[in-house]
């Protein structure tokens, strides 16, 4: 079982799952369960439209503060899509195990693995201000100049 974080670079490592039996290799950032049917038995999902239309709800309330945010499976931006086609390779239990596992990560009361200090949405490392030098939102800008570039109308 092999896990990468690597999008379009990830190619080679589905053509060699499917080169090699025995092998499987979960899906990152979206459904690939299409790049190797019958060894992807699923996928890690991020819905950027859904974090988009978050952030953008909150501008549009007058709740939007800048900050890096980290969403996870609560908000639905993240999910685990199964491969229905490989369905049967995952025992009952399992499956049950997984998905109370997620509704409790979801609900707050399993707590998944800490990131590593850097790597933490409100790390002093990722916002360290320099004097003189006003501090910029990670991504926030840019987030925002996305959402705002498409009408309102569309998004409500």
């Amino acid at each position: 079982m092999l896990h990468h974080n690597a999008d379009a670079a990830a190619l080679g490592l589905f053509q060699a799952a499917k080169e090699s039996p025995g092998v499987y290799v979960f899906g990152a950032n979206a459904d690939q369960s299409s790049l190797a049917p019958d060894r992807v038995p699923g996928s890690a999902v991020i819905d950027l439209p859904r974090a988009f239309l978050l952030v953008a709800a909150e501008v549009k309330e007058g709740r939007f503060t800048p900050k890096v945010e980290a969403f996870g499976l609560s908000s639905g931006v993240v999910r685990y899509e199964p491969n229905p086609a490989l369905d049967s390779l995952v025992p009952a239990a399992l499956k049950a195990r997984v998905k109370a596992a997620a509704d409790s990560i979801a609900a707050g009361t399993l707590i998944a693995a800490p990131r590593p200090t850097s790597m933490q949405a409100d790390s002093p490392q990722r916002h360290r201000a320099h004097r003189g030098h006003r501090e910029q939102p990670d991504n926030v800008l840019s987030l925002l100049s996305s959402v705002s570039s498409v009408s309102s109308s569309s998004l409500w």
